[in-house]
């Protein structure tokens, strides 16, 4: 029988802790990718092959720093932020500069031709709650989820960005 490593079981152990409390303190993590300009942050969001490492290779690509393209915290106290968690994603560990920067919008990912177009709070809320790992699948958290992302979802602008791998974004 093959043994299985304890470092894949202990990380998912802290990334699942990790959802807990910091909605616990009022925030959340977001599967999503982080990406900053050293000013402010931008969070993309969608589901796995969405192209949250694509659209962050071509963010690097034009001088952007990148938080994490796995997962990032969202807090809410003092204003929106991301902030880098210790969970690595494809691009792997990425490090530099401050931890964390306000938010300065969420763009949910589509493949297509390249566009920007408003997203409604709502469709914003709904992005944001699919992209909740853990927490969301907790019925006894449920509430307090919402509440934490509704806040989120009407205090920044957000977007729905679609791109072709022929970008430059």
């Amino acid at each position: 029988p093959e043994r299985l490593s304890a470092v894949p079981v202990t990380e998912n152990f802290f990334r699942v802790l990790a959802a807990y409390r910091l909605l616990a303190a009022g925030g959340a993590v977001i599967h999503s990718a982080g990406v900053t300009d050293g000013a402010a942050a931008w969070l993309l969001l969608g589901p796995s092959g969405a192209g949250k490492t694509t659209a962050s290779r071509l963010c690097m690509d034009a001088g952007a720093m990148v938080l994490s393209d796995d997962l990032n915290a969202v807090r809410l106290e003092g204003g929106p932020a991301v902030e880098r968690l210790p969970f690595t994603g494809d691009l792997g560990e990425r490090s530099g500069g401050p931890a964390a920067y306000p938010l300065r919008a969420i763009l949910r990912l589509a493949k297509g031709e390249d566009q920007l177009r408003p997203l409604s709070p709502a469709a914003a809320l709904a992005g944001l709650v699919a992209a909740a790992p853990f927490v969301n699948r907790a019925p006894w958290r449920r509430e307090a989820l919402l509440a934490v992302l509704e806040r989120l979802a009407l205090s920044v602008p957000a977007y729905e960005l679609t791109f072709s791998l022929q970008s430059r974004l």
